[in-house]
This record gives C-alpha cells, structure tokens and sequence, in this order.
C-alpha cells in the first residue's frame, strides 16, 4: 500500500471519524457543562468509582477477540462464529460475578449507591457483547463511516436519556446512563446493520491459537484498567470523596486530545496498518507517515490546552468549579503524553507484542500506585502533578520498549513528532502574550481571540511544510 494509497484511506476514514467524535464531543461538553450545574463532585466520585469497576468486565467479556481478529489475515469466515460464542460465555460468567460481588465493592469504597450502579451496568454490558462481532467486522474493512454514524446516534440517544434522568432528580444516575445507554445502543445497532449472524459452531483451536496473543493484551488492559481503579481507590481513601470528583473531572478534560483525537485515529491506524506484512520497508515507511499525520492533528489541542487552563476549566465547568483549576493545571501537563500513547499502542499490537504491553501495564500499575501514595500527603493537587509528570516520564522509554525489534529506528520516531511539537508550541506564543497582556477575564473575549488566531497561525505554518504539501497532493486536495 503506496502512501497516496495509505493517504486516500486515511483522509476518508478520518474525516468520518473526526466529524463523528467531534459531534459527540460537543454533546459530551454539554454535559460537562449542564451536569456540573445539577451534580455534585460526590456524584461524580460514585460514577467514577462504579465505571472503573466495571470496565475490567467489560476488558474480560471482549477478552481481545476484536484485535486479534483485526490483526490476524488468516482467519476463514466461520471462524467468527467461535469468538462470538465464546464472548457471550465470557460476558454471562462475568455478570453473575459481579452481580455477587457488588456489595462487597460498596462497602470496600464506603459508598452505597455503587453496589446498584454496577448491577444496571453489568446489563447493558452483557447486551453489548451480542454486538462486539459487528463492529468488529466493521473496523476490519473500514467501514468507518457506518461506524462513525451509528456511534453518533447512539451517543445522541444515550446522552438525551440521561439528561432527562439527571433532570427527575436521580442525580449520578444520569452519568452512568451516558456510560450505559451509548454502550447498550450501538451494539445493538451493530449486530443488525453488520448483517452478520453466528453459526452454531465451536472450534477448540481457534480459540487457543488465539491466547499467545490475548491473554497477555487481557491482562495488560485488565491492569490498565486497575490502574484507574486503585488511582480512584488510593485518591478516595487518602485525600478524599469530594477530591476524587474533582480529580476525576479535570482528568477527564485533560484527556479531551486522547478522547477527541488520537483515540478515534488509532481505531482507524491499527487496521490500516494490518495490511502490511510486518517487519517490511513499507511498514515502517507507513507507520512513521501516519505518526507524524496523527501528530499534526493532537498536539495543537493539547497545547491550547495545557496552556490556558484556568480559562477551560472556568467555560467547561462554570464558577461552582473554581477549585479544580490547580488539579487540572497539573493534570494538563499529561496532555502530551497522552497524545503520544499511539506510537507505543501500534507498534504493540500490530506486531503481536502483547506480552510487553503486559509488562510495561505491571510497570504504570506498580509506580502510579507509589507515586499517588506518597504524594496524597500534599493534597488533590500534589496528586494531580506526580501524576501527569511521571505520565510524562515514562512516555520516551516505553516508545522506545515498543520500538525494539522493529526495525524503526527510534530516532526517526521522534522526528517524526518534533515538527508538530513546534509549530504547536510557536503558534500559541502570539495569543498567549496577548491574552496575558489585556489581563481580562471576559470569557467570551477569549473564545474570539486566543482559539481563533492560535489555530489561524497554526494553519499557516502547517501549510508551507513539505509533509503537508504531500499529503495534500496524495490524496488529491
């Protein structure tokens, strides 16, 4: 696959599902923006909390079956059938241990409504598994304009029945309604459009020539997921339910590159990059063209975002938040490393490297744990500083993990990303010293000078590179 080729069907699998996450990032927004007015920090504690849980159910239902189908070329058509089968196993054995432990989990976090919030999620998971197998299919020929369409819709049905939830007065119930009924829709949605029914088949083998590969990706995305978990554990117990809340908003705002950009781009990049055989020139040539294209789209946001924090916290939450702009002064710093996690994530997974992204899940779990116990003693925002800097830390060595054996050289990795770094950063100088200098506090002054005239610089300066100029050319814009 040629780069105008790999250009074409990026630029088309990107537009979709850009324009489709950025459509659900701005209902996301309103919730932020409503559910802060009805909500408080407590209910989003419980939300956080309950959703963390359940995500490592969730990791366990799908067991990587999507991936490892992605990845693998050589799977036959009634293959499919096993997974499928074996994935709702999973996912009933699953609700019926969480259905039992539920209690135990809220009188593990001295919160009582936990225990019901996992009850009604484990449901709408175990809906969703009868879907994995259709968006699956979907993501392996890159359909993804179907695939931005129907994550559109459901976020817009899931989101309008949860605000119609916060407003009966069932308070966290409408943020694990956005959380559910999204989830439970799509998949729902899935199956039937994908026009792809099970067999009523099972084969052994295909399941176990699966495990080299997702047993380690299980439980490196079960560690992951525990990761947060004990990260919400540790901050609950040793800092408190109301800095948790906190905490777990400004983080979510800092992580809006990783939701808005780079995550629905690595959705689209892991199966572009599956179609070439590994270990080959055009591999490598590819995958450091799509690393610096991902670059050029994350890195801009990040960089507004790290450095008018207080301004985003202020026009996301309103005055009542006032008090998570330290913690999200901190937790912005992080925003680069989150943009930079799918250099890491590709070279794992499409290589078939699962047992190092285990290892280096053992490695974020063990330190994370450390570094937040030590620095509870300083407070929310000491927390959210070790935090974003060690995310920071870790970024160069774990790139550099994934890159052994590859043959990229490392180097041109970081090449690769050095460009977008700064023009990102030489844009924002010309409107970060104007907003200082008129010293305002008129949000709605803000949103008509700092955002427009950062982003107009940014474009000028994209526009006279040679990399830009080729993609352009590549894809016939």
């Amino acid at each position: 696959m040629e780069k105008s080729h790999i250009s074409q069907r990026f630029l088309s699998g990107s537009s979709y599902s850009l324009l489709s996450n950025l459509y659900r990032t701005v209902l996301n927004f309103l919730v932020i923006i409503v559910f802060a007015r009805f909500l408080t920090p407590y209910d989003y504690a419980v939300a956080a909390l309950s959703i963390s849980i359940i995500s490592v159910y969730r990791i366990f239902s799908e067991f990587s079956f999507s991936d490892y189908i992605i990845q693998n070329r050589n799977l036959a058509e009634n293959d499919l059938s096993t997974f499928f089968w074996v994935n709702i196993f999973i996912s009933a054995i699953g609700c019926l241990l969480f259905f039992s432990f539920s209690n135990f989990f809220s009188s593990f976090f001295d919160m009582p409504e936990v225990s019901g919030a996992i009850n009604v999620l484990v449901v709408s998971l175990l809906i969703e598994s009868i879907g994995f197998q259709g968006r699956t299919q979907l993501v392996k020929s890159l359909s993804f304009k179907a695939i931005s369409f129907i994550d559109a819709i459901s976020a817009t049905i899931g989101i309008g029945l949860s605000f119609i939830i916060v407003l009966m007065g069932y308070e966290y119930w409408g943020l694990i309604g956005v959380f559910g009924i999204k989830l439970l829709f799509s998949h729902l949605i899935f199956f039937f459009y994908a026009n792809w029914k099970p067999a009523f088949s099972f084969k052994l083998h295909v399941i176990r020539d699966s495990f080299d590969y997702c047993v380690p990706l299980v439980f490196s995305n079960v560690l992951m997921t525990t990761t947060v978990a004990v990260k919400n554990a540790l901050i609950n117990n040793f800092v408190g339910k109301n800095e948790l809340g906190v905490f777990s908003k400004a983080d979510k705002i800092a992580s809006i590159p990783q939701m808005v950009i780079v995550g629905p781009l690595n959705r689209l990049v892991f199966p572009l990059l599956t179609k070439f055989q590994v270990h080959t020139k055009g591999y490598n040539e590819n995958y450091l063209y799509l690393a610096k294209l991902v670059s050029f789209l994350s890195y801009p946001l990040a960089t507004i975002i790290a450095c008018f924090p207080s301004e985003f916290i202020i026009l996301l939450l309103g005055e009542n938040w006032i008090q998570a702009i330290p913690v999200f002064k901190g937790l912005s710093l992080a925003c680069f490393a989150y943009c930079a996690s799918n250099l890491c994530k590709w070279l794992f997974l499409s290589f078939g490297n699962t047992r190092r992204l285990l290892y280096v899940n053992i490695l974020r779990l063990l330190l994370f744990s450390i570094v937040i116990l030590f620095s509870s003693r300083y407070g929310i925002d000491g927390v959210a500083y070790s935090y974003a800097i060690t995310e920071l830390a870790l970024t160069l060595p774990i790139i550099f993990y994934a890159n052994i054996g590859t043959g990229i050289k490392f180097h041109d990795i970081l090449h690769s990303q050095i460009s977008a770094i700064a023009v990102s950063f030489i844009s924002v100088i010309v409107p970060f010293c104007i907003w200082k200098t008129l010293g305002s506090e008129n949000l709605y002054l803000f949103l008509l000078i700092v955002p427009l005239l950062y982003f107009s610089i940014y474009l000028m300066l994209v526009l006279r590179l040679d990399f830009i100029k080729e993609f352009l050319d590549n894809t016939s814009i």
